[in-house]
Protein backbone atom coordinates (compact mmCIF):
# COMPACT_ATOMS: atom_id res chain seq x y z
CA UNK A 1 0.00 0.00 0.00
CA UNK A 2 1.19 3.40 -1.02
CA UNK A 3 2.12 6.20 1.51
CA UNK A 4 -0.68 8.09 -0.17
CA UNK A 5 -3.40 5.58 0.46
CA UNK A 6 -2.54 5.21 4.11
CA UNK A 7 -3.06 8.72 4.07
CA UNK A 8 -6.46 8.58 2.73
CA UNK A 9 -9.04 8.57 5.43
CA UNK A 10 -10.86 5.34 5.58
CA UNK A 11 -14.92 5.23 6.05
CA UNK A 12 -16.51 2.14 7.99
CA UNK A 13 -20.22 1.86 7.02
CA UNK A 14 -21.03 -0.42 9.53
CA UNK A 15 -20.35 1.55 12.44
CA UNK A 16 -20.86 4.63 10.80
CA UNK A 17 -24.86 3.69 10.32
CA UNK A 18 -24.89 1.50 13.58
CA UNK A 19 -23.62 5.11 15.04
CA UNK A 20 -26.79 7.07 13.44
CA UNK A 21 -29.08 4.58 14.28
CA UNK A 22 -27.90 4.56 18.06
CA UNK A 23 -27.99 8.53 17.90
CA UNK A 24 -31.78 8.08 16.50
CA UNK A 25 -32.45 5.57 19.82
CA UNK A 26 -30.35 8.23 22.72
CA UNK A 27 -32.78 11.37 20.80
CA UNK A 28 -35.91 8.99 21.53
CA UNK A 29 -34.99 8.62 25.23
CA UNK A 30 -33.93 11.78 25.87
CA UNK A 31 -37.30 13.11 24.52
CA UNK A 32 -39.17 10.97 26.35
CA UNK A 33 -37.61 11.62 29.59
CA UNK A 34 -37.94 15.45 29.31
CA UNK A 35 -41.30 15.07 28.03
CA UNK A 36 -42.27 12.69 31.28
CA UNK A 37 -39.41 14.19 33.56
CA UNK A 38 -38.14 11.18 34.25
CA UNK A 39 -34.17 11.73 35.44
CA UNK A 40 -33.51 8.88 34.77
CA UNK A 41 -34.62 8.18 31.36
CA UNK A 42 -33.21 11.58 30.06
CA UNK A 43 -29.51 10.89 31.56
CA UNK A 44 -29.69 7.77 30.01
CA UNK A 45 -30.88 9.08 26.81
CA UNK A 46 -27.81 11.84 27.16
CA UNK A 47 -25.38 8.87 27.52
CA UNK A 48 -26.92 6.49 24.27
CA UNK A 49 -26.24 10.06 22.26
CA UNK A 50 -22.74 10.02 23.03
CA UNK A 51 -22.00 6.64 22.62
CA UNK A 52 -24.00 6.92 19.26
CA UNK A 53 -21.96 10.12 18.37
CA UNK A 54 -18.41 8.55 18.89
CA UNK A 55 -19.80 5.21 16.84
CA UNK A 56 -20.25 8.10 13.74
CA UNK A 57 -17.03 9.85 14.44
CA UNK A 58 -15.31 5.76 14.31
CA UNK A 59 -17.07 5.34 11.43
CA UNK A 60 -15.89 8.27 9.27
CA UNK A 61 -18.93 10.26 9.03
CA UNK A 62 -17.14 13.76 9.00
CA UNK A 63 -15.48 12.69 5.10
CA UNK A 64 -16.94 12.50 2.23
CA UNK A 65 -17.28 9.07 0.68
CA UNK A 66 -16.61 10.61 -2.97
CA UNK A 67 -18.45 10.49 -6.36
CA UNK A 68 -18.30 6.28 -6.33
CA UNK A 69 -20.79 4.93 -3.65
CA UNK A 70 -23.91 4.01 -4.02
CA UNK A 71 -26.77 2.59 -1.67
CA UNK A 72 -25.50 -0.60 -3.19
CA UNK A 73 -22.40 -0.48 -2.55
CA UNK A 74 -23.17 0.88 0.92
CA UNK A 75 -25.46 -1.59 1.83
CA UNK A 76 -22.82 -4.26 0.83
CA UNK A 77 -20.12 -2.60 3.22
CA UNK A 78 -22.23 -2.51 5.96
CA UNK A 79 -22.93 -5.87 5.76
CA UNK A 80 -19.81 -7.17 4.97
CA UNK A 81 -18.13 -4.78 7.18
CA UNK A 82 -15.99 -3.33 4.35
CA UNK A 83 -14.42 0.22 4.26
CA UNK A 84 -14.62 2.89 1.78
CA UNK A 85 -11.85 5.39 1.06
CA UNK A 86 -12.59 8.79 1.94
CA UNK A 87 -11.38 12.20 0.67
CA UNK A 88 -9.33 14.47 2.90
CA UNK A 89 -10.70 18.09 3.60
CA UNK A 90 -9.48 20.38 0.42
CA UNK A 91 -8.47 17.83 -1.42
CA UNK A 92 -8.12 18.30 -5.53
CA UNK A 93 -8.10 16.17 -8.06
CA UNK A 94 -4.91 16.59 -10.56
CA UNK A 95 -5.84 14.35 -13.71
CA UNK A 96 -5.32 15.27 -17.56
CA UNK A 97 -9.08 14.20 -17.73
CA UNK A 98 -10.00 16.43 -14.65
CA UNK A 99 -8.07 19.90 -16.15
CA UNK A 100 -9.38 19.12 -19.68
CA UNK A 101 -13.13 19.29 -18.15
CA UNK A 102 -12.33 22.08 -16.07
CA UNK A 103 -11.38 24.32 -19.14
CA UNK A 104 -14.25 22.95 -21.31
CA UNK A 105 -16.82 24.22 -18.11
CA UNK A 106 -14.73 27.39 -18.36
CA UNK A 107 -15.12 28.49 -22.01
CA UNK A 108 -18.61 27.28 -21.80
CA UNK A 109 -19.01 29.63 -19.28
CA UNK A 110 -17.99 32.49 -21.07
CA UNK A 111 -19.31 31.99 -24.19
CA UNK A 112 -22.79 32.41 -22.39
CA UNK A 113 -22.01 35.27 -20.68
CA UNK A 114 -20.98 36.66 -24.01
CA UNK A 115 -24.38 36.01 -25.28
CA UNK A 116 -26.31 37.57 -22.60
CA UNK A 117 -26.98 41.36 -23.65
CA UNK A 118 -25.73 43.75 -21.06
CA UNK A 119 -27.62 45.58 -18.69
CA UNK A 120 -30.41 48.10 -19.30
CA UNK A 121 -30.49 51.16 -18.95
CA UNK A 122 -33.67 53.30 -18.61
CA UNK A 123 -33.22 56.52 -21.54
CA UNK A 124 -33.69 59.86 -19.61
CA UNK A 125 -37.27 60.41 -20.45
CA UNK A 126 -38.20 56.66 -18.67
CA UNK A 127 -37.15 57.55 -15.45
CA UNK A 128 -39.29 61.54 -15.32
CA UNK A 129 -42.49 59.66 -16.88
CA UNK A 130 -42.58 57.23 -13.92
CA UNK A 131 -42.00 59.63 -11.27
CA UNK A 132 -44.96 61.63 -12.56
CA UNK A 133 -47.17 58.31 -12.74
CA UNK A 134 -46.34 58.00 -9.60
CA UNK A 135 -47.41 61.45 -8.63
CA UNK A 136 -50.71 61.25 -10.15
CA UNK A 137 -51.39 58.17 -8.14
CA UNK A 138 -50.64 59.86 -4.90
CA UNK A 139 -52.54 62.96 -6.33
CA UNK A 140 -56.08 60.66 -6.84
CA UNK A 141 -55.51 59.21 -3.33
CA UNK A 142 -55.26 62.43 -1.63
CA UNK A 143 -58.36 64.77 -3.93
CA UNK A 144 -60.22 61.37 -2.57
CA UNK A 145 -59.44 61.86 1.10
CA UNK A 146 -60.31 65.77 0.55
CA UNK A 147 -63.08 65.78 -2.08
CA UNK A 148 -64.86 62.61 -1.91
CA UNK A 149 -69.07 63.24 -0.91
CA UNK A 150 -71.08 61.21 1.50
CA UNK A 151 -73.21 60.14 -1.72
CA UNK A 152 -72.64 56.86 -2.80
CA UNK A 153 -72.20 58.09 -6.86
CA UNK A 154 -69.56 60.05 -5.00
CA UNK A 155 -68.17 56.73 -3.41
CA UNK A 156 -68.68 54.78 -7.05
CA UNK A 157 -65.93 57.58 -8.30
CA UNK A 158 -63.69 56.64 -5.91
CA UNK A 159 -63.29 53.53 -6.03
CA UNK A 160 -62.77 53.88 -9.75
CA UNK A 161 -59.68 56.45 -9.02
CA UNK A 162 -58.84 54.25 -6.54
CA UNK A 163 -57.80 51.66 -9.27
CA UNK A 164 -56.39 54.07 -11.17
CA UNK A 165 -54.15 55.25 -8.54
CA UNK A 166 -53.16 51.49 -8.12
CA UNK A 167 -52.49 51.16 -11.94
CA UNK A 168 -50.53 54.72 -12.29
CA UNK A 169 -48.50 53.65 -9.41
CA UNK A 170 -47.75 50.40 -10.53
CA UNK A 171 -46.57 51.81 -14.21
CA UNK A 172 -44.63 54.59 -12.38
CA UNK A 173 -42.84 51.80 -10.41
CA UNK A 174 -42.29 49.24 -13.60
CA UNK A 175 -41.01 52.56 -15.05
CA UNK A 176 -38.44 53.20 -12.73
CA UNK A 177 -36.83 50.02 -13.04
CA UNK A 178 -34.15 49.69 -15.52
CA UNK A 179 -34.67 49.34 -19.02
CA UNK A 180 -37.30 50.74 -21.37
CA UNK A 181 -41.08 49.39 -20.63
CA UNK A 182 -43.57 50.03 -23.32
CA UNK A 183 -46.11 48.54 -21.33
CA UNK A 184 -45.87 50.62 -18.15
CA UNK A 185 -46.85 53.94 -21.06
CA UNK A 186 -49.58 51.44 -22.40
CA UNK A 187 -50.95 50.75 -18.82
CA UNK A 188 -50.70 54.45 -18.16
CA UNK A 189 -52.03 55.66 -21.30
CA UNK A 190 -55.07 53.34 -21.03
CA UNK A 191 -55.14 55.02 -17.23
CA UNK A 192 -55.61 58.26 -18.13
CA UNK A 193 -58.02 57.85 -20.86
CA UNK A 194 -60.57 56.40 -18.24
CA UNK A 195 -59.78 59.31 -15.65
CA UNK A 196 -60.26 61.87 -18.24
CA UNK A 197 -63.78 60.22 -19.58
CA UNK A 198 -64.73 59.68 -15.62
CA UNK A 199 -64.66 63.80 -15.06
CA UNK A 200 -67.00 63.67 -18.70
CA UNK A 201 -69.86 61.76 -17.44
CA UNK A 202 -69.16 61.03 -13.93
CA UNK A 203 -72.31 62.92 -11.83
CA UNK A 204 -72.40 65.04 -8.37
CA UNK A 205 -68.54 66.52 -8.97
CA UNK A 206 -67.52 69.40 -7.74
CA UNK A 207 -64.65 71.99 -8.88
CA UNK A 208 -61.86 70.33 -7.55
CA UNK A 209 -62.91 66.86 -8.92
CA UNK A 210 -62.83 68.33 -12.44
CA UNK A 211 -59.32 69.57 -12.18
CA UNK A 212 -57.88 66.74 -10.30
CA UNK A 213 -59.67 64.21 -12.73
CA UNK A 214 -58.74 66.09 -16.26
CA UNK A 215 -55.26 67.27 -14.61
CA UNK A 216 -54.29 63.56 -13.92
CA UNK A 217 -55.70 62.00 -16.27
CA UNK A 218 -54.25 63.83 -19.12
CA UNK A 219 -50.52 64.11 -17.17
CA UNK A 220 -50.42 60.33 -16.87
CA UNK A 221 -51.28 60.31 -20.87
CA UNK A 222 -48.54 62.43 -21.50
CA UNK A 223 -46.30 61.01 -19.51
CA UNK A 224 -47.30 57.38 -21.28
CA UNK A 225 -46.39 58.56 -24.28
CA UNK A 226 -43.24 59.51 -23.24
CA UNK A 227 -42.25 56.35 -22.39
CA UNK A 228 -43.42 54.87 -25.64
CA UNK A 229 -41.09 57.17 -27.68
CA UNK A 230 -38.85 55.97 -25.23
CA UNK A 231 -39.63 53.03 -25.98
CA UNK A 232 -39.33 53.54 -29.64
CA UNK A 233 -36.18 55.17 -29.48
CA UNK A 234 -34.44 51.95 -27.94
CA UNK A 235 -36.66 49.31 -29.47
CA UNK A 236 -33.32 47.11 -29.01
CA UNK A 237 -33.77 47.05 -25.45
CA UNK A 238 -37.60 47.36 -24.90
CA UNK A 239 -38.97 44.86 -22.44
CA UNK A 240 -42.86 44.86 -21.31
Amino acid sequence: MSSSSRDQPRIRPRPLWAGVAVVIVGGCLLAVGLIASLTALWIAGIVVLAAGALLCLRGGIMYDAGAHTSPGREMHHVVTGGELEGVTPGERLDLPEARALVAADAARTVELYSEVPGPFVSPWLAVPSGWVMLMCSVSLIVSEWMLMGDSVNSQNNSYIETAGAIFLGLAGMRCLSPGVHPGAGLVSILTGVGIVLQAVFASEQSIGDHVVRYGTGGIAVLAGLAVLAAARSERSGARW
